[in-house]
């Protein structure tokens, strides 16, 4: 069986640009933005394999897709943050918090939003504090649920109809986290 010659010589240029290639292929995987399909882990306190108390310089680089940025040392009632309004998602980097709303587009490993306390402890089991709060005078009462988890504390918010409608994932003790409505 004969061979074309000129073929063989092209075989170190192609292996050259072979080697070229795949590493650049491998890094452009690596630094994905993590923005079109989120995943959060309520066992862990992760999002995408990030937890809510990392820089927020890392923050916005693995979640660019914000639609608005809370700066630090403004009058925003929840302090500084990213607001992904259109997947009802927050994070909270002066409280160290990730907050999933109700309507969430993303997974979760539980899924909660629209559900009632029975459900929510034989999924979960018994919290460590429960609490009643409201947002001002005259506001419907709410009551958010304070699991201890290895992270710090999930917390699950109930709205006046008594079915889940927030989570937040805080990565401090009990004792510092500050609700924010």
């Amino acid at each position: 069986m004969k061979y074309n010659k000129s073929f063989t010589r092209f075989i170190p240029f192609f292996t050259t640009v072979l080697l070229l290639i795949l590493p650049a292929l491998s890094f452009a995987e690596k630094d994905k933005i993590l923005c079109d399909t989120l995943k959060a882990n309520l066992d862990s306190g992760l999002v995408n394999k990030l937890r809510p108390d990392a820089l927020p310089d890392t923050l916005k680089k693995y979640f660019p897709c914000y639609s608005e940025e809370i700066a630090e040392g403004s009058e925003s009632k929840c302090g500084a943050g990213l607001i992904y309004e259109n997947l009802n998602f927050s994070i909270y980097t002066d409280q160290d918090y990730f907050e999933i709303r109700k309507g969430f587009i993303g997974e979760m490993n539980y899924q909660l939003f629209g559900h009632d306390e029975e459900y929510l402890q034989s999924v979960l089991g018994e919290p460590v504090r429960v609490t009643d709060v409201q947002e001002f005078d005259g506001a419907p009462m709410q009551t958010v649920f304070f699991y201890k988890k290895s992270y710090g504390f999930l917390l699950i918010w109930f709205d006046a109809d008594h079915k889940i409608f927030k989570l937040q994932m805080y990565s401090k003790d009990i004792d510092k986290i500050e609700l924010c409505f």
